[in-house]
């Protein structure tokens, strides 16, 4: 259920980010979106527009929401092959703060879907979580703008910025080391 809902929000990040309108779509920043990824000494990395296009619709945001959970929702991906990203990372988190936020089975309510979580799918077909006993991740989250997409369009949007490390294990349980960086264009 949990892995439906996480897919349903990608889907739902990418029709927003992909309905744009003429001319925003190569709005690029010079430290714009990016994520780097590295699982067990294999690297992965993203880098693109603001705005997600046809030819380049892997993202990196962050939304935040005071009303309903998550409290903070992190989605990163890789450019589409065939209309569907290589490389997804989804994080959940806790609060809308800067800080550091442990990410482990012990922090997420699946029943409630409340807590921090990482989730990721390498390669359209391999899925790791943190709910996955033997996952222990370092979610840092160094600066977080309060201007957002939303409110200030793509002129001064915001950006959250910070690390990731530690393990995740993968559906049979096996551990693997990752670490990463991400810089998020802030939706709300």
């Amino acid at each position: 259920m949990k892995f439906k809902l996480l897919i349903y929000a990608f889907i739902a990040c990418f029709v927003f980010l992909g309905c744009s309108k003429s001319g925003n779509d190569t709005v690029l920043t010079p430290a714009g979106p990016s994520w780097t990824l590295t699982v067990d000494g294999k690297n992965y990395n993203w880098s693109g527009p603001i705005v997600a296009t046809a030819s380049n619709n892997g993202q990196a945001t962050y939304t935040a929401s005071t009303f309903i959970q998550p409290i903070a929702d992190i989605a990163l991906s890789s450019t589409s092959v065939s209309g569907i990203p290589p490389q997804i990372i989804s994080v959940q988190l806790s609060s809308v703060s800067t800080g550091t936020f442990n990410i482990s089975p012990n922090s997420y309510t699946l029943a409630q879907s409340l807590g921090n979580s990482f989730t990721l799918i390498l390669d359209n077909s391999t899925m790791y979580s943190s709910i996955f006993p033997g996952s222990d991740i370092t979610f840092k989250v160094n600066s977080l703008s309060d201007k957002t997409l939303s409110s200030v369009g793509l002129t001064g949007v915001g950006y959250v910025k910070g690390t990731f490390s530690g393990t995740i294990a993968d559906l049979f349980g096996v551990k693997h080391s990752i670490s990463g960086t991400y810089n998020c264009v802030r939706l709300m």
